[in-house]
């Protein structure tokens, strides 16, 4: 079943800009050289800008990976053993970066409501799901981008097929602490059947997952059936069931064969039959409970063929790729902030009227709905120094030349 949804439409609107940066600089750069704007110096003023966020999100990532180093499950070579205190020290300091690198590259945290939500909604794919939560010292799922997109489902077991509006996000981050050891209340026999290693931490990122089937998500997940396939299972079982409980009567008759073989009371002939039926009632349950076994193998195939495709990142791969989209992500928003207020000239723009401009420029160019982030692209060109304050409203941008010449001064003081 393919349930990969194609994009329909905008279900909500992120602060998210799900358009290249390169893209990005290459229209803006289109739309509004001009003499006294020369593109060629425009590309340069990205350029700039682009490394120093790359600098700075280089001390970051480093910083991210020492902190997680001790609760990375991948890890080829032991780590030096830290106390209690320095440990915990650090999984706290790694929580603030992460939450810090997430918000930056505009993803939202989702709240235990969203999370309910999915397991009581229902499902794009064919399953109930179950997770053991008790196991999570703490888990958090961070999304990015809502679209509606559309999906063919097959109904009645594939003898037609179905196309839905399905609400999914672009993006999904999940990030769970398991508890220690010693925090799991569990046999020894239960923690060698773990799936994962307690104290770890683990970080997965996927792309297009529907907001009913965050549910999936979850490493520890168990397919489960549903009413419905109980009953494709337990009808059939019933009606093929009624005559073979009539050949099985002298099965019934067997079981009397211990109590009367001694008084001669039963011949040869009828313990081969009652035996013969017992043989035959076996195999009947034993191949129902196959159909079972077959029904939940194909949902897990399911399950894992799905999230296969979906999976974009893990671990600390996956915070490579979330510093890797805060830097775009903000090199975007300065960028398209400052060259809207330089096109403005020195008369300049209120926060309100640049996010609008941004916003119908980004509709307009690339089809796209964006809640800009005016507040904190405008803090950061203060940051910068690219901006001076006209009034308590209006801001403009300081000319080309200069804000190239403040950058690379900020560079040379790197």
């Amino acid at each position: 079943m393919n349930t990969e949804p194609e994009v329909a439409a905008a279900a909500q609107r992120f602060q998210d800009i799900p358009v290249p940066r390169r893209d990005v600089v290459a229209a803006l750069r289109e739309d509004f050289a001009s003499d006294e704007v020369p593109g060629a110096q425009l590309t340069s003023l990205c350029a700039r800008l682009l490394a120093l966020y790359h600098y700075e999100f280089h001390t970051e990532l480093e910083q991210l990976k020492q902190d997680y180093a001790p609760f990375n499950p991948d890890l080829d070579h032991p780590q030096a053993q830290l106390g209690p205190a320095s440990k915990q020290a650090r999984a706290d300091n790694f929580t603030a970066h992460l939450g810090s690198v997430l918000e930056r590259g505009n993803y939202e945290p989702l709240n235990e409501q969203d999370v309910h939500h999915a397991f009581e909604e229902r499902s794009l794919f064919p399953l109930k799901v179950e997770a053991d939560t008790s196991v999570y010292r703490e888990a958090m799922f961070y999304a990015r981008g809502e679209t509606l997109r559309t999906a063919e489902i097959p109904r009645w077991y594939g003898l037609r097929r179905t196309t839905i509006e399905v609400p999914t996000f672009e993006r999904v981050c999940l990030f769970i602490r398991f508890k220690r050891e010693d925090e799991l209340e569990l046999t020894r026999a239960q923690l060698r059947r773990l799936k994962f290693e307690p104290g770890t931490t683990i970080l997965k990122l996927f792309r297009n997952i529907p907001k009913a089937d965050l549910e999936i998500l979850f490493p520890n997940c168990e397919p489960r059936m549903r009413a419905v396939d109980k009953l494709f299972i337990g009808v059939p079982a019933l009606v093929g069931g009624v005559p073979v409980v009539t050949k099985l009567m002298p099965a019934l008759i067997a079981l009397a064969i211990l109590m009367g073989l001694r008084q001669g009371q039963i011949d040869t002939a009828s313990i081969i039959t009652g035996l013969t039926g017992l043989v035959v009632l076996g195999a009947y349950l034993f191949r129902q409970w196959g159909k079972f076994k077959h029904r939940r193998m194909m949902f897990n195939k399911e399950l894992s063929d799905n999230l296969y495709f979906r999976n974009l990142d893990n671990n600390e791969g996956v915070l490579t790729r979330l510093v890797d989209e805060a830097e775009e992500e903000e090199c975007k928003e300065v960028v398209l902030a400052y060259v809207h207020l330089l096109a403005s000239g020195e008369a300049g723009l209120a926060a309100g009227a640049l996010d609008e401009r941004v916003e119908d420029w980004l509709r307009d160019r690339f089809e796209v709905e964006v809640d800009f982030e005016v507040s904190d692209a405008l803090a950061k060109l203060e940051g910068f120094d690219l901006v001076e304050r006209i009034d308590a409203e209006r801001v403009c941008a300081r000319p080309l030349s200069e804000a190239m010449a403040r950058l690379d001064a900020r560079w040379r003081s790197l």
